[in-house]
């Protein structure tokens, strides 16, 4: 298959895989006739797309966020999946990854003690991040006492809707080969005497599970450096 590299190069390779060429009654309604219109398309793209960067995460993207002395709280953007790496980068401090369900028992080290009871209120250099306490929020533990930058190192899922001339958010091939999987799946779920036919949208379903596990394996592998192999004497 050729890569296609833009939302029209996509449109294009779908309707020639479903069998659904593009048809309509004149220029001001193009696909009058066809079984999909563009516009579900389009929102099919979108959907895949997503779904895509979520099982994958093949998409990374870096943040610097504004930290503000005597605030806790740093707002998260919505596409965030992951956090890879945190850190602050005025005081060159990277932050340790603090469940909500740990900060009843203290979450933070400093001066090599690890503090007990005043997780929610202590204030000082922020030493962890805590991301299931607040709705895409990241608390700092203890509270920063200073302004800085907290720079956020994320796999991300897309940010805005795919539409008509726009290039596709991944440039590999696996990656969009998967995309066309989960469209038909959808396509082929469409409640329409037409189109529905759920066997065929069951089988790129399981075509797109299996394919996106395949596919976060291998650029897990490429990305992260193999751990040392440690020999037992």
């Amino acid at each position: 298959m050729i890569l296609p590299k833009t939302t029209d190069d996509l449109l294009n390779r779908f309707r020639s895989d479903v069998a659904d060429p593009l048809e309509g009654v004149d220029d001001q309604d193009p696909d009058s006739e066809n079984l999909w219109k563009t516009w579900e398309i389009l929102q099919y793209m979108t959907e895949a797309a997503d779904a895509v960067a979520r099982k994958t995460n093949s998409i990374y993207k870096t943040f610097q966020l504004a930290v503000t002395a005597n605030d806790n709280e740093v707002a998260l953007p919505a596409t965030i999946l992951d956090i890879r790496l945190a850190r602050l980068l005025t005081q060159n401090v990277v932050l340790d990854d603090l469940a909500q369900n740990r900060m009843r028992d203290g979450g933070c080290w400093d001066y090599g003690t690890f503090l007990q009871n005043g997780t929610f209120t202590a204030k000082g250099r922020p030493r962890n991040y805590v991301r299931d306490r607040e709705r895409r929020m990241l608390v700092l533990v203890p509270i920063p006492t200073l302004d800085d930058t907290l720079e956020l190192q994320c796999t991300v899922t897309i940010s805005t809707d795919l539409l008509c001339g726009m290039p596709l958010p991944f440039r590999e091939l696996p990656d969009v080969t998967l995309m066309l999987h989960y469209m038909k799946y959808l396509a082929y779920a469409k409640q329409d005497a037409d189109t529905l036919d759920m066997s065929r949208s069951n089988e790129f379903l399981q075509l797109f599970t299996s394919g996106s596990m395949d596919r976060e394996v291998d650029l897990r592998q490429q990305r992260r450096t193999p751990s040392p192999i440690r020999m037992e004497w």
